[in-house]
């Protein structure tokens, strides 16, 4: 393997914060009207607690869970197409629109929104409302550089790899199709990092993923002259970023194409699988393999190669296909995956293939391809982990293409018959005699034509049947080509493989019994090639090959959430701020109010949303570090004010008090006031120490300097 470190530099660098509100006509005076520029959200049958939904697969694992809890199997048969949206991008050899991410709380020129976010294969970022699929913003970004070649599936010259959101500085990062990496504003689509240059320009890069301050992609098939290996970016200091290489040795084979790209596990290692190519250990080649590799500098640490592994590369069975997810099991750390020979892999994260790099924890029949198909059969896509807390079980999802094998394990519940495809479960559970993990068959689903990851939401499996053309080559099977023009002309066209596809379905199948409970007939128009799924606060996300997002939702949550004109006054009528005096400083709440728990305290993106609310809403009261220096309202910071409870907190912002000119915010949907406070609490830690009276400053220190700045 090749490693090598870039230190880059920029000349500015934007300073993180929120998206500047309009305020209309009004002339703020007072802390009345702090509380009038926030768009304050009603609830309409639900309140806004809307899970983000920030990477692929949702977290670095690429589990495909979260923990939704408006859809269940009792409801999910309700759902309904709520709205689709037609964006301005152009489809490049088989690439459109990248799944889908969602981030809820987004502070907007608009109001506070739930945004929903996709990259364009033509170089165009999109970011939609939620609530009726509008464009909120989008930006277009110009190459300096062309493609070398004509763009084919395999090398497309297009955008291809799903972007990630880093919730704690509202940024999401997208490459570009130069190789260009960019951090844009949440809510406005500004350029806030970058651009820098992260992979060659048209390289073919998969999945982002963010964790602990790094960027990380994955490449395959050498597109753009790109080596294939991971990339990894520092963005933790934007005037010093530290880029790092995990490059493949020979120039050749060992794509490390998985669709979700890095996965991360508990026990902060990355891993990726190789595709077929060199295998030499001793020369740093490891095609074919499973890889563990330490974070941010990028070095190999363990690798697992099957027994089989010159057969996986003569016969071009690449293990990525089937992508890979890490997930816990009760105290082990796990990895598992697997590609085209539809085998999956069962792995320990502290030692993948053992002492001898061979010996995995469990190695499963094979499921499908008979016949070592390397296109159309097989497992594709990435695998799914969802553990059912209150039966104390977890469950593995893989994707399978074409029929089972007549070697295929017995299942205890099936759904039909399954030519085309289907998701197959498995339960982790202790062997009986070694009492390691082990993968026991639970269930096939319905037929898919053709399965793409799936994600579990509340019990729900969600998956979409894609419609595409598995068919690459008009000559099917093993082939040796003599050059690679020969190879090139066996190959379909991108137009070839754009006939004989079907509209995309979305799919929802019990999560414990692969029992269809819902499908979206012909809500979709066309087909989608190597996508994903988001959902969202009963709501699930979808895109299809001609630039169509789509939305669908229960038919009982059709009235969405509507936003409150800035005229409109907080529901208690207050009064201009009056001068403090000892009885109304004391301003105790209620016992049952104090006591109350805060349900967002564990919730690690709720302190970052708190603040942006906080910045728009309290600092002409509270100033911007909350110390209450030249401003009417109280100092936040004090050991008074921090030592009151959650529950106090949040009934204070609720319940407003005219006798000080705190306004009441009970418009504002609860989970929103509980981010405020669980913002407050990171107040506390900070070692300025202002004085505890409001209006004070230490001496020497200018209101607007840099210390006094969050």
């Amino acid at each position: 393997m090749n490693h090598s470190k870039k230190l880059l530099a920029v000349i500015s660098w934007p300073t993180w914060g929120g998206y500047p509100y309009p305020v209309g006509r009004r002339i703020i005076k007072s802390c009345l009207s702090c509380g009038l520029i926030l768009l304050l959200l009603l609830s309409s049958g639900r309140g806004v607690t809307a899970a983000d939904w920030p990477t692929f697969g949702h977290e670095p694992r690429r589990s495909g869970w979260t923990e939704e809890s408006i859809l269940s199997p009792e409801n999910v048969g309700g759902l309904e197409l709520e709205w689709t949206t037609q964006v301005d991008n152009v489809p490049l050899a088989l690439n459109s629109l990248t799944a889908p991410l969602v981030a809820s709380k987004v502070v907007t020129s608009q109001g506070i929104k739930t945004v929903v976010y996709v990259a364009g294969s033509s170089d165009t970022f999109f970011a939609l409302d939620a609530q009726d699929g509008k464009v909120l913003w989008s930006r277009t970004f110009d190459a300096a550089v062309l493609p070398d070649s004509e763009g084919f599936y395999l090398c497309p010259n297009a955008v291809n790899a799903t972007p990630t959101i880093d919730q704690n500085r509202a940024v999401v990062y997208t490459i570009a199709r130069d190789g260009k990496l960019y951090g844009l504003d949440l809510g406005s689509g500004a350029t806030k990092f970058g651009p820098f240059q992260f992979v060659p320009a048209f390289a073919k890069a998969w999945s982002l993923n963010f964790y602990e301050g790094v960027l990380y992609t994955s490449t395959s098939q050498g597109c753009g002259g790109d080596r294939s290996g991971i990339y990894s970016m520092d963005v933790t200091d934007a005037m010093h970023t530290v880029s790092h290489e995990f490059l493949i040795k020979r120039g050749y084979g060992g794509g490390m194409w998985g669709r979700g790209g890095v996965v991360v596990g508990a026990n902060h290692r990355l891993y990726t699988s190789t595709g077929d190519g060199n295998f030499d250990p001793t020369a740093g080649d490891y095609g074919s393999s499973f890889l563990s590799i330490t974070p941010r500098d990028l070095r190999l640490v363990d690798y697992y190669t099957p027994l089989n592994w010159k057969d996986i590369n003569k016969r071009d069975l690449d293990l990525p296909s089937g992508g890979l997810v890490a997930f816990s099991y009760k105290h082990h750390d796990l990895v598992a995956g697997g590609g085209k020979e539809a085998v999956v892999y069962l792995m320990r994260g502290d030692s993948l293939g053992g002492k001898d790099h061979q010996t995995a924890l469990h190695v499963t029949s094979a499921l499908a391809n008979d016949n070592k198909e390397l296109e159309q059969k097989g497992m594709w896509g990435a695998p799914a982990v969802w553990t059912d807390r209150k039966n104390n079980q977890t469950w593995l999802y893989v994707t399978i293409w074409g029929p089972l094998s007549k070697d295929a394990p017995p299942f205890p519940l099936t759904n039909g018959e399954v030519p085309h495809g289907c998701v197959i479960a498995f339960n982790v559970v202790d062997d009986e005699k070694t009492r390691q993990p082990t993968l026991r068959p639970a269930w096939i689903s319905p037929d898919f034509n053709l399965p793409d990851p799936p994600v579990v939401a509340n019990g729900v499996l969600f998956a979409l049947a894609t419609g595409e053309n598995p068919q690459q080559q008009h000559e099917q099977g093993l082939l040796h080509y003599k050059s690679r023009e020969e190879w090139k002309k066996n190959l379909l066209t991108t137009e070839q493989r754009g006939m004989g596809t079907r509209p995309a379905v979305l799919y929802a199948l019990d999560a414990k019994t692969g029992k269809l409970l819902y499908q979206s007939g012909s809500a979709m128009k066309t087909w989608v090639h190597f996508s994903g799924l988001a959902v969202s606060d009963g709501q699930v996300y979808a895109v299809d090959h001609d630039s169509r997002i789509y939305c669908f939702g229960l038919k009982s949550m059709a009235t969405r959430n509507a936003v409150v004109p800035i005229e409109i006054a907080p529901k208690q009528p207050l009064t201009e701020p009056k001068a403090a005096n000892p009885a109304t400083d004391q301003w105790p709440a209620p016992p049952d109010a104090s006591s109350t728990p805060n349900p967002e305290a564990r919730n690690p993106s709720a302190a970052a949303a708190g603040r942006k609310l906080f910045r728009q809403a309290c600092t002409r009261c509270h100033a911007e570090d909350g110390s209450g220096q030249n401003r009417s309202g109280a100092n936040l910071r004090s050991p008074k004010m921090q030592s009151q409870s959650d529950g106090a907190l949040f009934w204070k912002i609720t319940r407003g008090n005219t006798a000080t000119g705190m306004p009441s915010f009970s418009s504002l949907p609860e989970t929103v006031r509980w981010d405020i406070v669980t913002f407050l609490r990171t107040l506390k830690d900070s070692n300025d120490n202002p004085s505890e009276g409001a209006g004070e400053r230490k001496k020497g220190t200018p209101p607007d300097s840099d210390k006094n700045k969050q």
